[in-house]
């Protein structure tokens, strides 16, 4: 039994370190994994927005069809004026195929992400409330150079590396064994005071001289550990500058989200303007067709404002190590 030996005791310390460092690592894919999917969700939530909204304007167009119909047939307006909206129905009626695709793809995706069938059915909740921020950048700055694993991995490096320093300087130290030894002895097999036996030592080794291959071993530990503090550095400098690009997006998404609603409030009342003046014979279907199409990107760009935002702000959530699970 070894009772003193500097490289095991400092190699058991590297061991316990290096678990950390393992579990460090996990925990870093998972909040990735998490953001991930979150994205992922938000995805499939925005594509289905789309093609709901979508669906509901079909409507007007499938109306404004047979409006003309019957205007066509009571002679009050030219046939172009009906082939111009079936027109517009067809295009329309592609539009709505493609977002369908993006939907199913991005449904896929989440549902990769989550490991489950890529056609497994999801359920969609849409955020009566979109999270806000509730502190200043230095806080979130804070937040991060505090939790993120990246730096959590480095300093367990940097433990691990003044371990080793510290193993290497304590290696002109001497180790000392103990060695115990206890049988039976004769010519037949007897258990008695006379057949057994018992031997004890003790074993100290002295490395007095080994070259300059300790001396190596310490330069190139300590040239390990400045690196390591370089990079750390250089981390941290990353990483206040993600979460700074991170809060500018954030706040652009919201500010997004604001000038969407304003938009699709002035489109509606437009709309509807154009909407009764075209019933009443004083707007011509160009006019209704641009109102509609605006009424319509601007109602497309709500959703996608929305979503953007949510999926920003799960990024934001990432970058400041705040997404816990």
């Amino acid at each position: 039994m070894p009772v003193f030996n500097t490289d095991i005791f400092y190699n058991s310390k590297i061991k316990r370190e290096l678990t950390i460092t393992e579990q460090v690592t996990v925990d870093q894919y998972r909040q990735e994994l998490v953001a991930e999917i979150r994205k992922a969700y938000y995805t499939v939530a925005m594509a289905d927005g789309i093609v709901n909204m979508l669906n509901e304007t079909r409507k007007l167009l499938e109306e404004n069809v047979r409006v003309n119909q019957k205007l066509v047939d009571n002679g009050k307006i030219t046939i172009d004026n009906l082939y111009r909206a079936q027109t517009e129905m067809s295009k329309f009626d592609q539009k709505v195929q493609v977002a369908a695709k993006n939907m199913e793809m991005a449904s896929a995706y989440l549902n990769f992400l989550l490991n489950r069938s890529l056609t497994e059915p999801i359920i969609l909740s849409e955020p009566d409330i979109l999270p806000v921020l509730a502190a200043e950048s230095d806080t979130w700055r804070e937040s991060a150079l505090t939790n993120r694993e990246e730096l959590k991995k480095l300093n367990s490096y940097d433990k691990i590396t003044a371990l080793q320093l510290q193993m290497n300087q304590a290696g002109a130290l001497p180790n000392i064994m103990i060695v115990a030894d206890y049988g039976i002895q004769g010519e037949k097999y007897k258990i008695n005071k006379d057949a057994d036996f018992a031997q004890a030592s003790a074993i100290l080794t002295w490395d007095l001289f080994a070259g300059f291959q300790n001396r190596a071993k310490i330069r190139q530990a300590k040239l390990q550990k400045e690196m390591l503090d370089q990079q750390s550095e250089e981390v941290r400098k990353q990483i206040e500058l993600q979460v700074i690009n991170a809060l500018n997006e954030l706040k652009s998404a919201q500010a997004g989200i604001e000038s969407a609603t304003s938009q699709v409030k002035s489109a509606r009342e437009g709309f509807r303007l154009v909407k009764r003046r075209y019933e009443e014979g004083q707007a011509n279907l160009i006019e209704f067709i641009d109102a509609r199409t605006t009424l319509t990107q601007a109602e497309e760009n709500v959703i996608i404002s929305r979503y953007t935002y949510l999926a920003d702000y799960s990024e934001f959530e990432k970058v400041c190590a705040i997404n816990k699970i």
